[in-house]
């Protein structure tokens, strides 16, 4: 495999981005600083299921990247 064939493919793996900090980020300290009365806790609740769903995106997109690098480095030819 030559060196573009390989940059080609390498340009075509996921651009991983995640933020893993934030208030929605499950902790015991965050959950009893930011839960207060039921409204609260209703919306905790909601930014962690987006939090939860934007996770499982990020890991497929991990998974994928990772197969694709798997195939990258078994069919490249160490010359």
């Amino acid at each position: 495999m030559n060196l573009k064939t390989l940059a080609k493919k390498a340009s075509n793996l996921p651009n991983l981005e995640f933020n893993w900090a934030g208030i929605e980020q499950w902790h015991p300290e965050v959950f009893s600083r930011e839960i207060t009365d039921l409204p609260s806790a209703i919306e905790y609740i909601q930014k962690l299921k987006e939090r939860v769903a934007a996770q499982s995106f990020i890991l497929k997109d991990l998974a994928d990247a990772y197969m694709k690098l798997k195939d990258i480095m078994l069919e490249a030819e160490i010359e």
